[in-house]
């Protein structure tokens, strides 16, 4: 299953890569139509403002995707069952959170603030569920991973210009 769910991120990030450079092309494509045809400027700036929900939306189901298989390697590392992360166990679930991160496209894995988050919660499963699954709200601890989903060099170009996202750190 977790084939499955890096092979569906794999997927995921190609598709949001795609998307954003469609989104692109889509904008410069809208601006030459409306300095040539002088088309309703108002009407195309919409739909472009539609195309760019729609990549918030497929990155928000990417970032889901991505927790999902974060959580399921956290509880299949569980090998006794016990729902805390107990020290023999702490090593193969670095091991393959860090393998799981580095076959996904935009995602960091800081083991050691990691390491640091276990020892705090004296390693509790529902302590490292609520950890991830809160990762938006601001905290003001190290981050335990990095999400920044894949960009083409363009769209990297643009968020700088705008002041665009920055990553979203757990």
């Amino acid at each position: 299953e977790m084939g499955d769910d890096v092979g569906r991120l794999q997927r995921t990030a190609e598709d949001l890569s795609d998307t954003a450079t469609r989104i692109q092309e889509l904008e410069a494509t809208l601006k030459m139509i409306t300095e040539t045809q002088g088309q309703n400027v108002t009407k195309l700036e919409d739909q472009v403002k539609q195309s760019e929900q729609l990549l918030k939306e497929r990155k928000k189901n990417w970032k889901t995707l991505v927790l999902r298989s974060l959580l399921h390697v956290i509880i299949d590392n569980d090998t006794d069952g016990d729902f805390t992360i107990d020290p023999e166990e702490l090593d193969p679930m670095c091991e393959s959170l860090n393998e799981l991160t580095k076959v996904m496209d935009g995602i960091t894995f800081y083991e050691e603030n990691f390491r640091e988050e276990v020892s705090k919660t004296g390693g509790s499963i529902k302590d490292m569920m609520d950890l991830i699954k809160n990762m938006d709200s601001a905290s003001g601890r190290p981050p335990i991973f990095v999400f920044d989903p894949p960009k083409d060099e363009e769209d990297e170009d643009k968020g700088e210009e705008e002041g665009g996202e920055t990553k979203d750190d757990l």
